[in-house]
């Protein structure tokens, strides 16, 4: 299994299976160029993830697991969105690669 080095600005350089990558042919709404993520989890917040752009170390997406949020919270994914994203299981992402800040600030960067 292959690994990619992603630079980020909140967590620095991070190993990442490419089997663990999100691809977006069409990209994301409002971020049609970024078509490559991958999901960071804080260790220090166990809520916290971060969608990260694989090809944009400035651009990372801060996200919250809902069933900690919302009481009965369901999602409805359509075989044609795992099918765009390339995905053939929704839960496959259940677990991100943890990071540590390694002393910088989680939204500076620094």
């Amino acid at each position: 299994m292959k690994t990619l080095k992603v630079n980020t600005t909140r967590f620095g350089e991070v190993d990442v299976s490419e089997e663990r990558l999100i691809l977006a042919p069409k990209g994301l709404l409002g971020f049609r160029g970024q078509t490559q993520w991958c999901l960071l989890h804080d260790e220090r917040n166990p809520v916290v993830w971060w969608l990260q752009s694989v090809d944009n170390p400035d651009l990372a997406m801060m996200i919250a697991d809902p069933d900690v949020i919302f009481e009965d919270f369901l999602v409805t994914v359509s075989p044609e969105d795992l099918e765009d994203l390339r995905m053939s299981d929704a839960d496959r992402f259940g677990d991100g690669d943890s990071v540590g800040h390694g002393g910088r600030h989680p939204t500076r960067g620094r």
